[in-house]
């Protein structure tokens, strides 16, 4: 047998270059976040470009306590009959849907006992709109209802534009005549505005049912309804609104008579589809919708004339709009799929042809534009959550939870996390609670980003957090529910 025996200085030598041959980035720095803002919102500027930021301008989170993570007991477990997509608590219920399931349950948040479960028709993908006491829910085949929160009874339903059953209703009463004047008489005023009307439903309706025969995109819903004045609105992925009066004086139902249907005419073979859902932006007399399509144009109209949008582009189409728009105040912010967020402003615009035009007052960039802020199930974590009544929002890019001024975009703090982030971050009494995929949840505190508190959860959460203001709901893959005391975690 023959025996081999080799150095230490000619291993060596070897394996270096293997080395430096597998570890070729060894030593580049880090990609830092950007964050773009002007300098003053009255500057004749629209954008002034800032570069990497400096120590002095974001404060570094003070380095966390060494405390072993602690196992909270839970209040109470439910059992939900599908993936919760989203979580909702209101006036003594917490409700529950999924994008995979079509329908919605509503269970006790003190007890977790079920108080309703509702079959619908198709998935409600977003989370609903809450009245007084109802939810005003849009499933996915674009039918809105209006559920009773106490007991889970429809009060009604609508179906928007522009579905057969509705279709062949107008097209009965086209062909019944309004009864014409006898010879000699003159129409009232009451008639000829009732005739005028009528013909102008007509032409509405025809020019509607052309667009549907025309369109390329099939209408579906995404995104939650909307309330502004005395009236709700939702508006469909091919970008077909409808608008509806709220429930009678009794509260008992929706007035499916007072339903009117608009097109914001962004669809077509070049144009992507609504995915986010919109804002509307009052002012004392009038009334604005902004609504951003997935490939970042953001459409810009009067609720009274939604056929004649102004559009600006976001994110120079590098960009990808799935998440939220969000409205505090009179700034609109958009957020990237990518983890980027543009901050527009209203009141300070231009306005041009009587309609409102959004300024770019600032941008935050905490990942690179190939970069999807995504769990290991694909769902976005990048949707920031908002101080109350302080100038501050929080939210997770690339592993880490970020504080930026919500007026300026500067950076405040940014705090690391160890593992990956599982669920958009949540401001909860000057705390941020973050959640990550090995199934624990870190509660930060909200001025200096210092990681407080760590919890070991029963799973891995899997839909954004909810409170009630004294008790936090999580949700798994499994359509399990666990309630927690807000006090036992904080």
């Amino acid at each position: 047998m023959t025996t081999f025996k080799l150095n230490s200085n000619r291993i060596k030598w070897i394996l270096l270059p293997a080395l430096a041959l597998l570890c070729p980035f060894v030593g580049l720095r880090a990609q830092e976040p950007s964050s773009d803002h002007s300098a003053a919102f009255n500057s004749p500027q629209s954008e002034v470009s800032c570069e990497v930021v400096e120590q002095s301008k974001a404060t570094p989170a003070a380095a966390a306590p060494e405390t072993a993570p602690t196992v909270p007991t839970p209040v109470w477990e439910a059992t939900f009959a599908a993936p919760p997509t989203w979580l909702l608590s209101h006036r003594g219920i917490v409700a529950v849907g999924s994008q995979f399931a079509s329908r919605i349950a509503a269970y006790d948040p003190t007890t977790g006992l079920l108080i309703w479960d509702l079959k619908l028709y198709d998935p409600v993908s977003a989370p609903p709109l809450i009245t007084d006491d109802s939810l005003i829910a849009v499933s996915k085949d674009c039918s809105v209802f209006s559920i009773d929160c106490t007991t889970g009874e429809t009060k009604s339903w609508i179906l928007p534009f522009p579905y057969d059953k509705l279709i062949n209703q107008e097209k009965e009463l086209l062909k019944t005549k309004a009864p014409s004047t006898a010879p000699g008489q003159r129409e009232s005023q009451a008639q000829l505005r009732a005739r005028t009307q009528a013909a102008a439903s007509r032409r509405r309706f025809t020019n509607q049912l052309m667009h549907f025969k025309l369109n390329t995109l099939p209408e579906l819903h995404y995104s939650s309804p909307l309330a502004y004045r005395d009236k709700y609105f939702c508006i469909s992925s091919n970008g077909m609104t409808v608008s509806f009066s709220g429930p009678n004086k009794d509260g008992s139902s929706l007035n499916p008579s007072e339903t009117e249907w608009q097109d914001l005419d962004s669809s077509g073979i070049s144009n992507k589809g609504f995915i986010s859902t919109p804002v509307i932006f009052s002012t004392q007399d009038d009334d604005y919708l902004y609504a951003i399509t997935l490939d970042g144009t953001l459409w810009v109209a009067d609720m009274e004339i939604l056929g004649l949008p102004l559009s600006i582009k976001v994110g120079e189409g590098q960009h990808e709009f799935r998440l939220p728009l969000h409205l505090v105040h009179d700034l609109v912010y958009a957020i990237s799929s990518q983890g980027t967020i543009f901050c527009y402003s209203t009141n300070t615009a231009s306005l041009a042809k009587d309609r409102f035009t959004p300024k770019l007052l600032w941008k935050f960039s905490g990942a690179p534009l190939n970069s999807y802020q995504t769990n290991q199930r694909g769902q976005f974590i990048g949707d920031p959550t908002f101080e109350p009544g302080k100038p501050r929002l929080f939210m997770a890019v690339q592993n880490k939870v970020w504080a930026i001024s919500k007026l300026s975009g500067s950076i405040l703090w940014g705090s690391p996390i160890e593992e990956c982030v599982a669920t958009p971050v949540l401001y909860v009494r000057d705390n941020v609670l973050v959640t990550t995929e090995t199934g624990k949840l870190l509660v930060l505190d909200a001025p200096s980003g210092q990681i407080k508190r760590s919890h070991v959860l029963p799973f891995v959460p899997a839909c954004p957090l909810e409170t009630d203001g004294e008790r936090l709901f999580i949700g798994n893959m499994q359509g399990k529910i666990v309630c927690y005391n807000l006090a036992d975690l904080l």
